[in-house]
């Protein structure tokens, strides 16, 4: 058996190896399994008193209509800002079944999670609605004070269901009034292919329905300037399985989340399989109250550590070299130099391995849908000694080490089992706990299904110690909002071989993401610069090679920076960063705390721009950029409030410490003197 995140704890207890501390936990067991309508949890509380069923925490408060399992939203309220969303009556159309049968029957089993290993504390209520053909379970978690409530839909096919088509499963919400301002947020992975991320639109509802793409939609409601959002964590757009063009429908009233599931034909019958999901959070009375919202929520819903979350590494792909360089020498002297450099990780790309991959520069490379246990030992050839002495050397050298992995996506990942036996006899046997994890193709639900199935069960049976770095520059993938709760995401592969790697473009990716998604989960390249200078052109002042190779490592720091050169092929003088990455790793952690935030202009290579790192509201850090520009101050608006006083101190780059006072919308006036320079600021707001 797999242990799914919303796998209930009793039936953990029966597959983990608990038989030391089985009997000291007896008591608690017996109370776990026993809950049916009601829990407690820190502030959070799920209950189903008569016929309704509410969610609440000192943040929100969400009730449903209990209606035999078929539940309907009938009341939404923010208890930050005290203002509730009520159905008028009769207005409960808001089933996702689509052929709107009653249940059978119909079930709440309300249970903690307390102690995970990748989550924090909360509650789950799961209804469970048993219908003639099929069966639904909404799965609800309830964190404490967290003011959105996230709903993953599982399915599960009876035996003798027969559809020819596949039947989708979409859910609705009562939007009371006809005042609704909606801002979706349509999001693109696939870097390989395309280098604008992210595309924003502004729509007001209508009577007829609007189709809407997007993984994220904010709705204001403009008579009680009061927002609700919404995320739909699934892939994004054409990478859902059965994407029916769009993510949304909204008209008066009513908002519908389109594609959560459907009655795959390829998944077996009799069995419980996980769909997408979305979530519904309130949000306030600004926009940025509510893009706080949003942020808090995809912050801490999963828990964080440090140690194996916070990185600079090295991958020496990025070079081209593929794997021709890749053996124990060329790792020995890599891992030399980038000590000198600075870096806390290496990761030793495709090409390590004994199975080499089509990928490979030599010839015998033909490797990619189905890999066997073998082809998982370090290369005979390449690692004669095995990862021993790089292991050694990396460890003495103060750095971690970290592997590629191609899971076998033949049969739409049917020897998932085969691959997280792998991965943790690399753990067990190296001490590997960094993985980059390629070529992901989820093309239909058992793909997705076996793909969750090796991200949990390799997270479950390390307990927590391994990260994923999960690629998005290609295929069918999980994007920004699935299958995210594992590690951090390799967003881009630039090359200035191909010419197609520029400082701003990076920095400008970055930056769009921010608003929405927190960059510190967001791995960002940079390159060795001085490579592949004529693959520019000779005019072009924003060319890779004029600009200077701190500011190029400065714009990936509100990710985590990725080094993505071959560190023995860098000129000396690059390494003059070393006391620029040393003094950065002091506060790096601290800084990817706080909410960051884009601020500034729009990053084009000609422009003022930055982010701000909220820790409270008395502190935090701005990054600013001066970009390819004659102004050597510039004024930009940040998130604090108008006539501040700010203490800032410059903790790396340039500039120098200063005073203000903020102006009438937060703004500050930063100096840089000189094009493509950068500080990081740590500021204090002053008490009034």
């Amino acid at each position: 058996m797999v242990i799914d995140f919303f796998t209930p704890l009793s039936k953990i207890m029966r597959v983990l190896d608990f038989k030391r501390i089985l009997p000291s936990l007896a008591l608690i067991f017996f109370f776990l399994i026993s809950l049916s309508g009601q829990d407690t949890l820190y502030d959070c509380k799920i209950e189903l008193k008569v016929d309704v069923l509410s969610f609440k925490n000192s943040q929100i408060n969400v009730e449903f209509n209990w209606n035999n399992g078929d539940i309907r939203l009938v009341k939404m309220a923010n208890l930050k800002t005290d203002h509730t969303w009520e159905l008028p009556d009769g207005s409960d159309e808001n089933s996702s079944v689509p052929d709107s049968l009653t249940p059978v029957s119909a079930g709440l089993n309300v249970y903690r999670i307390v102690d995970h290993v990748l989550y924090p504390d909360h509650l789950v209520g799961e209804i469970t609605a048993k219908y003639k053909y099929y069966d639904i379970k909404r799965t609800y978690r309830l964190y404490p004070d967290i003011g959105a409530l996230p709903m993953s839909l599982s399915l599960k096919k009876s035996s003798g269901y027969s559809l020819d088509d596949e039947q989708y499963f979409d859910d609705k919400i009562i939007l009371p009034g006809r005042q609704w301002k909606i801002k979706s947020i349509e999001f693109f992975d696939r870097t390989d292919h395309n280098n604008n991320l992210v595309s924003p639109l502004e729509s007001l509802a209508f009577l007829k329905p609007l189709d809407l793409r997007g993984n994220l939609l904010i709705a204001t409601d403009l008579i009680n300037n009061e927002s609700l959002f919404v995320i739909k964590e699934a892939p994004l757009g054409e990478s859902q399985l059965l994407y029916p063009g769009f993510d949304f429908q909204v008209k008066w009233g009513e908002l519908t989340i389109k594609n959560l599931g459907a009655l795959y034909s390829e998944v077996p019958s009799d069995i419980w399989f996980r769909c997408y999901g979305y979530v519904l959070g309130t949000g306030g009375k600004t926009d940025h109250e509510t893009l706080i919202a949003i942020r808090t929520y995809m912050k801490n819903i999963r828990k964080h550590n440090d140690g194996n979350e916070e990185m600079i590494m090295m991958n020496t792909w990025g070079d081209r070299g593929q794997d021709g360089k890749i053996n124990e020498d060329f790792a020995l002297n890599e891992i030399k130099k980038g000590k000198k450099l600075g870096i806390t990780h290496f990761q030793l790309d495709d090409g390590w391995q004994q199975g080499l991959s089509k990928n490979s520069k030599t010839t015998t490379g033909k490797l990619w849908d189905q890999w066997k246990r073998e082809d998982w030992e370090p290369h005979h050839l390449r690692f004669p000694s095995g990862l021993g002495p790089v292991l050694d050397a990396a460890s003495k050298s103060g750095i971690e080490m970290g592997l590629w992995f191609h899971p076998s996506n033949a049969d739409s990942y049917s020897f998932w089992q085969d691959d997280a036996d792998i991965i943790m006899d690399l753990y067990d046997t190296w001490g590997i706990k960094t993985f980059k994890i390629d070529g992901i193709e989820l093309n239909d639900k058992n793909a997705d299904i076996h793909m969750r199935n090796i991200f949990e069960t390799v997270a479950l049976r390390s307990n927590g110690a391994i990260t994923f770095n999960v690629d998005a520059t290609a295929g069918r993938r999980g994007g920004y909002f699935y299958l995210n709760e594992y590690g951090n995401i390799f967003l881009e592969n630039r090359y200035t071989d191909w010419g197609n790697y520029y400082p701003h473009w990076t920095l400008r990716n970055l930056w769009q993401l921010s608003e929405y998604v927190p960059p510190e989960m967001l791995q960002i390249e940079f390159l060795n610069n001085t490579r592949n200078n004529q693959m520019y052109d000779a005019m072009d002042p924003l060319r890779p090679s004029v600009i200077p190779f701190d500011y190029v490592f400065s714009i990936t720091m509100a990710g985590q920076p990725l080094a993505w050169f071959e560190s023995s092929g860098l000129p000396e003088e690059a390494y003059h960063i070393n006391s620029l990455i040393e003094s950065y790793k002091k506060v790096m952690s601290e800084f990817h705390q706080g909410y960051i935030f884009p601020i500034g202009e729009m990053p084009d290579g000609g422009s003022w721009t930055g982010f701000q790192s909220i820790l409270n509201e008395h502190s935090g850090y701005f990054l600013i950029y001066r970009e390819n520009n004659s102004n050597e101050s510039f004024e930009i608006q940040t998130y604090l409030s108008p006539d501040s006083g700010v203490k800032l101190e410059k903790i790396l780059g340039y500039g120098d410490n200063f005073d203000c006072l903020t102006g009438r919308n937060g703004e500050i006036s930063f100096n840089l003197s000189g094009e493509f320079t950068y500080g990081l600021f740590h500021y204090v707001v002053e008490p009034e």
